[in-house]
């Protein structure tokens, strides 16, 4: 059985190698403790890079959930090899995707479910596409949240699992019951009627718990990087109560007879964010949203050490564009403490060579 290494405090990802991973057939890169650079021109792959590092902490990507576009056109497979040190003792991990597969390893050792593996390189990552999420369905902000989420606790993964094997099965009978409206069907429906709301209301609780700690921090950390003094808040937005969940799918049975899903429940749920009580999304400038994103992504960093005691890898993708000079300086002076930031940019011409200092430049050609 492999161990899990996320109880230990000070976590470097060292270097990583890509094999067959978009367009690169084999890339190495080496980083080092504190701020890291990664600059290059448009289409050179600063994100690609990102993303592998992404996907050796979630084992997804933050741009696509096709996985198979991730494999390389001349390839069946891709590989992830990275040394990560922890506390002096540097550990080989390895993730290897095929076409239907996916694998994880562990100094040599595989791992029997790839949800054993979440929570053992912890990272929190910021890509512009965060901000197309804010502005798009309840789903895309969700998934702002739901990886997040995973690697503070297992509870939530494994609770996730069982909901989601719940709800498809209820959707099947649904649909079923359409053609065989049995006894014996219409009983197993109240069955999974009560599964459904046990295990969505854990769900439900562990998102409202989160959001309410989030919203300890985020303001603060917005206002430090804007500079401005404005009231930011995030709200959770549940289409149902824990009293309320059990009659509300007995009253929507013949809509989603109809329809054959389920209408209600913490798959349809949503988040919110607003500045100075207006939502964000409609009236926030691109400026305001990409603050907003960067100080959620920086509040889950803080909330995942505290839980986890060890401070995750920080990950800017192209995180300096539409920012002005002064929300720059602000943001590259509150994280130049951090343990590990992997940042790219296109240019460091923009940027004040004292926020540089002692940073590690990795140059993409």
């Amino acid at each position: 059985m492999v161990k899990n290494l996320s109880l230990r405090l000070k976590m470097i990802i060292k270097s990583l190698k890509i094999v067959n991973f978009r367009r690169f057939i084999g890339k190495q890169v080496v980083f080092k403790k504190g701020l890291n650079v990664i600059v290059g021109s448009n289409a050179i792959g600063k994100t690609t890079v990102l993303e592998a590092i992404y996907y050796l902490g979630i084992t997804k990507s933050f741009k696509t959930s096709d996985e198979s576009a991730l494999i390389n056109n001349n390839s069946e497979e891709f590989a992830i090899f990275a040394n990560v040190e922890r506390d002096g003792l540097v550990n080989d991990i390895k993730i290897k995707r095929m076409k239907n597969a996916k694998i994880v390893f562990l100094n040599n050792n595989p791992y029997k479910k790839v949800s054993e593996y979440l929570g053992t390189v912890l990272v929190v990552c910021f890509s512009n596409n965060d901000c197309v999420k804010l502005n798009g369905s309840s789903k895309d902000r969700r998934s702002l949240f739901e990886p997040l989420i995973c690697q503070i606790s297992n509870f939530y993964v494994n609770e996730c699992n069982n909901y989601r094997k719940i709800l498809n099965s209820r959707n099947a009978l649904l649909k079923r019951l359409n053609f065989e409206k049995k006894e014996s069907n219409t009983k197993l429906l109240e069955v999974m009627n009560s599964q459904l709301v046990k295990s969505g209301n854990k769900i439900i609780n562990v998102r409202q718990k989160i959001v309410r700690k989030l919203n300890d921090e985020i303001n603060e950390i917005y206002n430090e990087i804007s500079g401005c003094n404005e009231k930011i808040e995030l709200e959770y937005c549940s289409n149902t109560t824990e009293e309320k969940f059990l009659n509300q799918l007995r009253l929507n049975y013949e809509e989603e007879l109809k329809r054959g899903h389920t209408e209600v429940g913490p798959h349809r749920d949503d988040y919110k964010f607003k500045i100075n009580g207006l939502d964000a999304a409609s009236t926030g400038s691109q400026g305001q949203q990409k603050s907003i994103m960067i100080s959620l992504k920086i509040a889950f960093s803080k909330m995942i050490q505290s839980v986890k005691n060890e401070t995750p890898t920080l990950l800017l993708d192209d995180v300096l564009g539409e920012l002005d000079e002064n929300r720059q300086n602000n943001l590259l002076d509150y994280i130049r403490n951090y343990q590990q930031v992997i940042l790219s940019t296109s240019t460091l011409a923009d940027v004040k060579k004292e926020n540089l200092e002692n940073a590690n430049i990795i140059e993409l050609e």
